[in-house]
């Protein structure tokens, strides 16, 4: 497994799954055999196999080997579970992936893992739309107390889930933000979520002074500054102004990421 583990690393797949299919096959009625099967799973998902991944998975999953697997270590239930959840993500299949990444979530005990895990699993209820449910598992990386970036991105991410009721809290917190100077850096982005939960409350005012300040505060974040200009551009259309939106349609095209999926 080592070895097939080491050539997965190194990118050399064709060697990686000749050592996990020697173990599956001469390890038959050991559990490490479920070990080598997962990890073809995943050399197969990298590879872009996906046909032969799912083949894998549901031998894995077949009612014939349930209660062995009912008895399985908890590691091995998680392996399983983040396997499959990649599997998914792999092919931008994000509503699949949040029932085993939760079933992942729940078998691991390592805190590094679990933050990650938590933190994939609310971005996949944005993916999904599902802002509520996003905000509240933001809530939870939380209270997992990852690391420094990744408490600000959860806290910053969790102001897109907020209901108008809900607006307050959330607000005290990013303007509690603004307060430290070790945030500096990230000042925009907090600017430009304020700017969206004064949407949420429909002061038009407030919106375009956050966004004004997001910009200004924008250090580096080129594509942060491009979201403001966006923004402003499609709050200037709405009322309407057209010559202004145009100016700050302008500007946002000569900000943004050209990967932008409002780009073209």
């Amino acid at each position: 497994m080592l070895i097939g583990k080491a050539n997965f690393y190194k990118r050399d797949f064709d060697k990686a799954l000749e050592s996990f299919e020697y173990v599956s096959k001469h390890y038959k009625k050991h559990p490490i055999k479920y070990y080598a099967l997962v990890w073809m799973i995943k050399t197969y998902t990298a590879t872009e196999n996906f046909m032969l991944a799912q083949s894998i998975l549901d031998m894995i999953k077949d009612e014939k080997n349930i209660k062995d697997l009912k008895r399985q270590p908890r590691k091995l239930k998680a392996s399983l579970a983040s396997t499959e959840a990649y599997f998914y993500l792999m092919q931008e299949s994000y509503g699949p992936a949040i029932k085993p990444l939760k079933e992942a979530l729940s078998h691991t005990k390592k805190k590094k893992t679990k933050v990650r895990y938590a933190y994939i699993l609310a971005q996949l209820y944005q993916k999904q739309r599902d802002f509520k449910k996003a905000s509240e598992q933001f809530l939870k990386v939380l209270e997992l107390n990852p690391s420094y970036e990744m408490a600000f991105n959860a806290q910053i991410n969790r102001a897109q889930g907020m209901s108008n009721n809900d607006t307050k809290t959330i607000k005290r917190d990013l303007e509690k933000m603004l307060n430290d100077e070790k945030n500096s850096d990230y000042f925009d982005q907090v600017y430009y979520a304020l700017a969206e939960l004064s949407q949420l409350e429909g002061d038009k005012e407030s919106v375009i002074s956050y966004l004004n300040k997001s910009i200004r505060a924008s250090k580096s974040n080129n594509h942060q500054k491009g979201l403001a200009y966006e923004t402003l551009g499609n709050i200037y259309f709405d009322i309407p102004d057209y010559p202004i939106a145009e100016a700050y349609y302008d500007s946002a095209a000569n900000n943004l990421n050209r990967d932008y999926s409002k780009y073209h």
